[in-house]
Order: structure tokens, then sequence, then C-alpha cells
């Protein structure tokens, strides 16, 4: 067993362990017995000597390492320090660069009755002699595939058309067949053909797109449009449709048309500039002045904007003006209304105070504040107590804590001049203005409400308190509110024009 000796021990001192006696000896460095006695010791009570060596895993390392040793095409490589030693083998000059026999053309790779599983060649194979492939499927992956032979056998081996019934080329993603039909003993295509000539005797119909190079056994009567018997032509005449066929005809001369001509137009005393114009007392075309750029000034200088086909002009007053109506197609005279008013900017804000925030941040840059509704706890804040710097909101000082914050924006398209106070009449908007009352009864939520509202287009006023939107919602002719109404709570609901 192993002895712990003191540490920074001087010369001369003793130590007892194991029942003897030790002394340091500063010279050697070591603690020397001093009495001996029968008692047991392991190997660790005595050093490893010159000769005298223990087996350990390092030795025993360094031992195997030094007896290996490289021999042809064999390196050894013995790492001390990760305790790792690898042998590589190396092969021959030959089979490091290429595979070459001894002798030519005498050695064979594989036998029928001892193959390889899988040959994988990365460079080009060049076989000299016959390739056979008895596999079930053979795929060539290359982009060009070029044959010397001047025929290629398909269905090799059939013994006869029977057995080589749908032989044939098939592409590949083009679905496009030329297979073998023992049945009629001819090629079949599933695609057109387009070709510059076609030889030989041809049958079946031929297609309006098909062309043939000579039908020079067959005459212009051979064609079923063409009736050529019941009135031979003459020299000179040509062929003209009667309504079901061609037939023999006189062709229109130019005396023909020079007669026809002098019945329809009279170009007499025509001048530069004049156009052809139809006379209805001569039922000719005769010379004329065309409509010039002062006729037409004149003539619009008389015109009125109703007289436009798509204008109208009925109940027309002062303060109208043209509102393009889609359902009739055309302008018409209107007051301007809620509905012809850009409202897409509207938005409501709702905010709950914390007791020391005074400014909060809108939704969209209402432009100024008297663009605003702004209710706290219900009750509307004068526009004194509120200033507006683009999307920031700011009291004159903070709302009370957990106090609700609402703020409605009118609705005018931001940097829209604000008119003057009392300038624009209820009667020059056509705005109507709605109402209904109902008394609650602690159990109802929902309410009957006009068509076309939403939940922002309405003031709910709850026992003289203006409700959020948060505390209802609507549904096409519905108001649902998230509580019901106390028993003879009472609910007014006023509705801005829409």
């Amino acid at each position: 067993m192993a002895i712990n000796f003191p540490t920074n021990p001087v010369n001369g001192q003793t130590f007892l362990a194991l029942g003897r006696g030790w002394q340091y000896n500063s010279t050697s460095g070591s603690w020397e017995a001093l009495i001996r006695v029968n008692t047991a010791f392991d190997s660790d009570d005595v050093a490893q000597g010159t000769t005298n060596l223990y087996a350990t895993n390092e030795s025993i390392d360094d031992r195997v390492g030094s007896l290996i040793q490289a021999g042809n095409n064999i390196t050894i490589n013995y790492d001390d320090a990760s305790d790792q030693l690898t042998i590589n083998a190396s092969v021959g000059s030959n089979f490091a660069n290429d595979l070459i026999p001894d002798t030519n053309n005498t050695r064979d790779i594989g036998s029928t009755a001892k193959k390889w599983k899988d040959l994988h060649m990365s460079g080009n194979a060049v076989i000299d002699g016959n390739l056979t492939v008895n596999g079930s499927t053979t795929t060539i992956n290359s982009t060009q595939l070029d044959v010397d032979d001047l025929n290629i056998t398909i269905a090799s081996g059939a013994g006869s058309a029977v057995n080589a019934d749908g032989a044939g080329i098939t592409i590949d993603g083009a679905s496009a067949t030329l297979t073998y039909s023992s049945a009629d003993d001819r090629w079949n295509f599933n695609r057109d053909l387009n070709v510059a000539n076609v030889y030989g005797n041809l049958s079946g119909n031929a297609t309006s797109s098909t062309t043939t190079s000579t039908i020079n056994n067959h005459s212009v009567g051979s064609l079923i449009d063409v009736d050529i018997t019941t009135s031979a032509p003459s020299s000179g005449d040509i062929l003209s449709w009667n309504g079901s066929k061609f037939i023999p005809a006189v062709p229109y001369s130019t005396t023909n048309f020079d007669t026809d001509f002098a019945t329809k137009i009279d170009t007499t005393g025509i001048t530069d500039g004049q156009i052809i114009i139809y006379n209805s007392s001569s039922s000719k075309f005769v010379a004329g002045d065309g409509y010039a750029t002062s006729n037409f000034n004149t003539d619009f200088g008389t015109k009125n904007i109703h007289e436009l086909n798509d204008v109208v002009n009925n109940n027309l007053s002062d303060g109208k003006v043209l509102i393009y109506n889609q359902s009739a197609g055309r302008y018409e005279p209107s007051l301007v209304g809620p509905t012809s008013l850009n409202t897409t900017s509207s938005f409501v804000d709702e905010f709950t105070a914390n007791g020391g925030t005074a400014s909060f941040t809108l939704s969209q840059d209402p432009g100024s504040s008297v663009n605003l509704l702004v209710f706290v706890d219900g009750v509307p804040q004068l526009d004194s107590n509120i200033t507006v710097s683009g999307t920031s909101l700011t009291f004159t000082g903070p709302p009370a804590l957990n106090a609700r914050i609402y703020i409605r924006y009118l609705g005018l398209p931001a940097g829209l001049n604000v008119v003057a106070d009392d300038s624009v009449t209820n009667a020059k908007l056509n705005l109507t203005y709605t109402s209904n009352q109902y008394t609650g009864d602690g159990s109802t939520v929902d309410y009957a409400i006009p068509t076309g509202h939403n939940a922002n287009s309405l003031l709910l006023i709850l026992d003289g308190s203006i409700l959020p939107p948060s505390d209802y919602s609507v549904a096409g002719t519905t108001l649902t509110f998230v509580s019901p109404p106390l028993l003879n709570q009472s609910i007014d609901i006023r509705y801005m024009p829409v």
C-alpha cells in the first residue's frame, strides 16, 4: 500500500509508517527504511528499477509501437500522446493509378459463378468486345446517344407480328408514342405529323392543315364543293361561289366595274380638300367639303353639358354638383352628402389612464384637435383641454388612474381646411340624424338598429354616459351590449349620417 510521507521534509527527519521507521535523506531525496519488519507490502511500495520494470499501459503501448515495423507498402504511425497506433496499407504503383493486368487480354474481372456486385465509374467506359445486359431495366442518363449501326432492332427475338405488337418508341414527358400495331400491320402515331413532303399513295381524309405534293391524277371537279358538270366552263371563266358550291362564271371585268362605279359615285368638279359624301337626292356619292375644326368649334359652343349622353340635368338647383351614379352609368346633380366624403381615414382610439401620463399616441394623424371628440369616463372634453401634434394627443393634466379615455376622429381627411363655424348648414350637406330609445330590463343585450351602421357610426348613451365601442358591437341591424343594461336603465342610441 502507498505511504503518505510528510511534505517538505528536512534531512534526517524520521517518520513511522507500516510498522517501520523511515528517515529522510536529502542527498538522495528519498525516505530510507530504518527498521526491517515482517509487514505486507504491495508493488506501490517498491520503486521501479532498471531491469525490474512494471507492466503498464504506457510501457505496453511503447513496446508494441517499437515491435511493429513498416513493411512493403505498409506504413506505421504510433501517436504516443493520444495512444493510437495507425497501420496504413498502400498498393503498388499500377493499382494506385491504373488497374492493369500483368498480361494483355487474358485476365477476367469476375466470372459467371463469382460476380462483382455493383460497378460505379466516374470516367469513360470503352468496351472493345460485345456488351450484353441481362437485367430487366437499362437506364441511360447521357444527354447524347450516338449509334454507328444503320439499323436498330426493337422487340428482338419476337417470333411473330403479334409478339411484336406495341413495340416502338415513347417520349417521356410528352407522352408521345410511335408504336407498331399487329392488328392492322401499321405504325401508329399518337401525335400529329409535321413533314415537308409525303411521297406515295395516301388513303383516308386529308384535313385542312394537310398539304400533298401532287394531285395530278385528280381534276378540280373531283372536289366535293366544286360543280363543273352541270354547267361546263368556257374559256376565261372563273370559279364563283353560288352559296353551296363553286361553279363556272364570267369574271368581273374592268368595264363592268367602270359601269357600276359610275352609277354610284360622281366625282365631277371635285377639288383639293373635298371628301366623298352621300347625296340622297341623286342616290350617289358626290364631292363635298369636309368637317373642319372651325365647324366643330362653332357647333361645340352651342352645346350644353347635359347634352352629353352620360350627363342628366334633372333637379338642378344652386349648390348642387355632378356626381357619378355607377348603377345608372351617368353623372347626376346632387348635394355633397356623407357618402361623397372620404371617410376612409376615420378611427376610434381607447386608452386606460395610469394616473401619471398626460400624452397618448393616436392610431392616425387627425390634422387638428378640432377634428376629434374626446371623452374621459364618458365626459366630453373641451378643445382647450387638449393639444394635438401629429399622432400625439396631450391633456393639460394627466387623467385620473384607470380613467377610460375614448377618442373618436370625425372622419375628415388629414390636411383638409376646416371651414368657419356655421358656414355649412345641414341643408347643404343633406344629412339626416335619427335615434332610438330603449329601457333596459336587466337581461336583454340585443337591440334593433337601422342598417348600414357599425360601432363607430353611432353614439350609445347609457343613463347619460357615452359608452366606448369596446362595451358593445354591431352586426347588421343588431347592436349587442357586452353586459345587459340594468333594469329601467335609459338607453339612447344616436345615429350619425352614413
